[in-house]
C-alpha cells in the first residue's frame, strides 16, 4: 500500500511539475509576444507620425519659397523701364525687405551685376560689383534661381532667390534677388522652429550633400552630417520613413520628405527611448489583464492532474 501512495504522490508531482512548466512557457511566450508586437506597432506609429509631419512641413515650406519668388517676380515685372530711377529702386528693395520677414536683403542688379539698389542700405553694396556665387549664377543663367547655400562676401551663410529682370522688348537688364540668412530671423526659420520639440524630437534641414541647413542647435546649421547610419538613405529616397543611429549615437526614428523645388530634405526625428516608453504601461496591463486567466488555467490544470493521477 505505501508503494502504490509513493508512485502515486511521484506519478502527482511530474504532471503537476509538467502542467505549471506548460503554463508559465505559455504565459512567458505570450507575454513576449505581445511585448513584440506591441513594440513594433509603436515604432511604426511614431515613424508614420514623423513621416506625416515632415512631409507637412515640406509643403509649407515650398509654400513660402513659391510665395517668395512670387513677391520678385512681381517686383520684377516693374522695373524694367524704372532701372534708370535710383529712387524708385530703393524703395522697391526697401519694400521686399520691410514688407515681410521673407528675406533678410535685397538687391537690384544690372546686367553687369553692378548693384543698383540694396536694403537694408547699412550693407554698403550700391554701386558695387557683386561676387558672391548666387549672384554670378544668376546674371549667367538669366532665368529664375534658388541657389545652393553658400557663404556671402559678408561671411552670411545664406541661400540665394533671384528673378531677371527684362526690358519690355525682351532685353535682360539684370536681376532682383532675395537673400535668407540660414542663421538668422526670417520666415524660414520660424517654419521650421516652432515645432515639435519635445522629449527629444527635433527637425533638422539638410541639402544633397549632408550640409546642414537648419537645426535647432544653431551652431550644427552649415556643419556636414557624419556617422548618422541612414542619411545616405533618406537622400537617396527623399520620403519615407527609417529607423538610424544619429550621429551623437542616439538610436532614432525618422520621418522625411523633400522640398520640390530646392531638394532639401526635412527630417524628423524622435529617440526610440522615448517613443517607447508606453511599452511598460501597456505591458503592464496586458500583465494585469492575462495573470488571473494565467492562475485560473493553472488552477484548472491542477485539478485535472490530481484527478488523472488519482485515476491511473
Amino acid at each position: 500500500m505505501s508503494t502504490l501512495k509513493y508512485h502515486f504522490l511521484k506519478l502527482n508531482r511530474l504532471i503537476l511539475f509538467l502542467a505549471l512548466t506548460a503554463t508559465i512557457l505559455t504565459f512567458i511566450i505570450s507575454f513576449y509576444s505581445n511585448y513584440e508586437v506591441q513594440k513594433a506597432q509603436l515604432i511604426s506609429q511614431r515613424i508614420n507620425v514623423n513621416q506625416a509631419y515632415a512631409h507637412k512641413l515640406a509643403d509649407t515650406t515650398e509654400v513660402f519659397l513659391k510665395l517668395s519668388r512670387q513677391q520678385l517676380t512681381y517686383t520684377a515685372s516693374g522695373l524694367g523701364t524704372r532701372m534708370h530711377d535710383a529712387t524708385f529702386l530703393t524703395r522697391e528693395a526697401n519694400r521686399l525687405k520691410y514688407q515681410t520677414d521673407s528675406f533678410n536683403s535685397v538687391v537690384i542688379s544690372n546686367a553687369t551685376g553692378l548693384t543698383q539698389a540694396a536694403s537694408p542700405e547699412t550693407l554698403g553694396l550700391v554701386g558695387k560689383q557683386l561676387k558672391s556665387a548666387g549672384s554670378r549664377e544668376a546674371l549667367k543663367e538669366k532665368r529664375d534661381l534658388i541657389s545652393k547655400p553658400y557663404i556671402s562676401t559678408l561671411d552670411n551663410l545664406l541661400v540665394f532667390i533671384s528673378t531677371p529682370i527684362f526690358s519690355p522688348d525682351h532685353d535682360y537688364l539684370g536681376f532682383v534677388g532675395g537673400t535668407i540668412y540660414l542663421k538668422e530671423k526670417n520666415i524660414l526659420r520660424e517654419i521650421l522652429g516652432e515645432h515639435f520639440y519635445h522629449n527629444g524630437s527635433y527637425i533638422y534641414v539638410v541639402d544633397n550633400d549632408k550640409k546642414i541647413l537648419y537645426h535647432p542647435k544653431q551652431e550644427r546649421i552649415g556643419t556636414i552630417v557624419e556617422n548618422n547610419t541612414g542619411l545616405d538613405e533618406i537622400i537617396a529616397k527623399k520620403e519615407g520613413g527609417i529607423s538610424l543611429r544619429n550621429s551623437k549615437g542616439i538610436d532614432m526614428l525618422a520621418g522625411y520628405a523633400t522640398i520640390p523645388s530646392t531638394g532639401w530634405t526635412i527630417v524628423t526625428q524622435s529617440p526610440l527611448k522615448a517613443s517607447l516608453l508606453p511599452l511598460t504601461g501597456i505591458m503592464e496591463k496586458v500583465i494585469l489583464k492575462t495573470l488571473p486567466m494565467t492562475l485560473a488555467v493553472f488552477a484548472f490544470v491542477l485539478l485535472f492532474a490530481r484527478a488523472f493521477s488519482r485515476t491511473l
